[in-house]
C-alpha cells in the first residue's frame, strides 16, 4: 500500500514538473542589461533580497518562490547568489577554494539561463591581485553584477566554523591593494566589489571590523561591504551597522542572516538605513542589499529539524571541512 502511495505521488510530482516547465515564459535578458540591473534596484531604494544558486534546477526555485507576507503583500527574491560552499557541496568537495574558477563559471553560466534576475558571485578571497583582476572581467562578460570578496588568506575555512578553525586575516594594504586591482580591471562603471568582513567570524572583535570596513571603503575603493557573524542573536551586527553608517551612509551593505535569521525584514532595513538626521530620497549609496542565505526565507519561516532542507544544511556544515 505504501510502495503504491509512494509511485503515485512520484508521478504527480512527475507532471506538475512537466506542466510547471511548459508554463515557463522564455527568458531573454543581455549581460549588459542584467549586469546593471542591480545598480538599478538601489537606484529604487529597493532592499535587495538575495538566495543562494548552485544549478539551474536551484535558480528555478528563486526565480518562483514567493510568500505571503502579514500585510498581504507578496515577497520574492530580488537576486541570485552563486555560493562558493554550495558549489563546493554539490561536487562532494570541501569549502576550501577546491572548485576553481573555470568550473566555478559554469555553475553561473548554468543558472544564468534559468533566470533573468541579477547576480552576486562569491568570489571567496578573491586568489591573488594578478588573478583577481582576471577574474573581474570573466564576470563581467557573463552579466554577473558583483563579486564578493573576504578579508582572509592561506587556506580558506569555511566562515560558519567561527574560532573553532584558525580564520587569518590578510593583511589591510594587501587585501586594499587586491580590491584596487579589481576595480581597475572592469570594464563597465556598473560592475561592483564589495569586501567582506571576517573580523567578526574570527573573533577580532568589533573595533577590527570597524576599522577595516573604513580602509576597504576609503583606500582600497571597494562599491561596498558585507558584514557577517554566526551569533545567532543580530546584536553583534546590527551594532556595526550602527556605527559604520554613523560615518560612511552612503556605502551599500550586505548583511547574511544564516546564523541570526530571527531578524524581520523591517528590522534588518532598519538598521542598514543611513543614520542621519535629515530625511531624504532613497538613492544607490544609501540602499542595502540583504543577502537571505538558505536558512531563511521570504516569509521568515525556519524549517523544522525534520525537513530536508534543514538536513541538507546540517549535513553541508559537517563536510565542508
Amino acid at each position: 500500500m505504501q510502495a503504491s502511495l509512494r509511485a503515485s505521488l512520484a508521478l504527480r510530482r512527475t507532471a506538475q514538473l512537466r506542466c510547471f516547465a511548459a508554463a515557463r515564459q522564455p527568458l531573454g535578458i543581455t549581460p549588459n542589461d542584467r549586469l546593471t540591473s542591480l545598480r538599478r534596484m538601489l537606484d529604487e531604494g529597493r532592499l535587495v533580497k538575495t538566495m543562494e544558486v548552485h544549478s539551474g534546477l536551484s535558480t528555478l526555485v528563486v526565480e518562483y518562490a514567493s510568500a505571503q507576507r502579514a500585510d498581504g503583500s507578496t515577497a520574492t527574491f530580488d537576486a541570485l547568489w552563486s555560493s562558493s560552499l554550495t558549489s563546493s557541496a554539490i561536487k562532494a568537495k570541501p569549502d576550501t577554494e577546491t572548485v576553481d574558477t573555470t568550473e566555478r563559471v559554469q555553475i553561473v553560466k548554468d543558472c544564468l539561463e534559468a533566470s533573468d534576475k541579477p547576480m552576486v558571485y562569491d568570489g571567496d578571497t578573491g586568489g591573488e591581485k594578478e588573478v583577481f583582476r582576471f577574474t573581474v572581467r570573466r564576470l563581467e562578460r557573463l552579466g554577473v553584477s558583483a563579486v564578493v570578496i573576504e578579508d582572509k588568506r592561506g587556506l580558506k575555512q569555511n566562515s560558519l566554523y567561527g574560532t573553532e578553525r584558525k580564520q587569518q586575516l590578510e593583511d589591510i594594504d594587501v587585501f586594499c591593494e587586491k580590491i584596487k586591482a579589481g576595480k581597475a580591471a572592469q570594464v563597465t562603471k556598473d560592475f561592483m566589489i564589495f569586501a567582506r568582513l571576517e573580523a567578526l567570524i574570527a573573533g577580532y572583535g568589533e573595533d577590527e571590523c570597524f576599522k577595516r570596513a573604513l580602509a576597504f571603503v576609503r583606500e582600497g575603493g571597494a562599491d561596498g561591504v558585507m558584514f557577517h557573524s554566526k551569533e545567532k542573536s543580530p546584536d553583534e551586527i546590527l551594532s556595526i551597522l550602527k556605527r559604520f553608517r554613523e560615518v560612511e551612509p552612503n556605502v551599500p551593505v550586505i548583511v547574511v542572516p544564516t546564523s541570526y535569521n530571527t531578524i524581520t525584514e523591517a528590522e534588518l532595513k532598519a538598521g542598514v538605513a543611513p543614520h542621519n538626521s535629515r530625511p531624504r530620497a532613497p538613492t544607490s549609496a544609501s540602499t542595502p542589499i540583504t543577502w537571505c542565505a538558505p536558512a531563511t526565507s521570504p516569509c521568515r519561516t525556519r524549517p523544522t529539524r525534520s525537513s530536508p532542507r534543514a538536513a541538507l544544511r546540517r549535513w553541508t556544515i559537517r563536510f565542508c571541512q
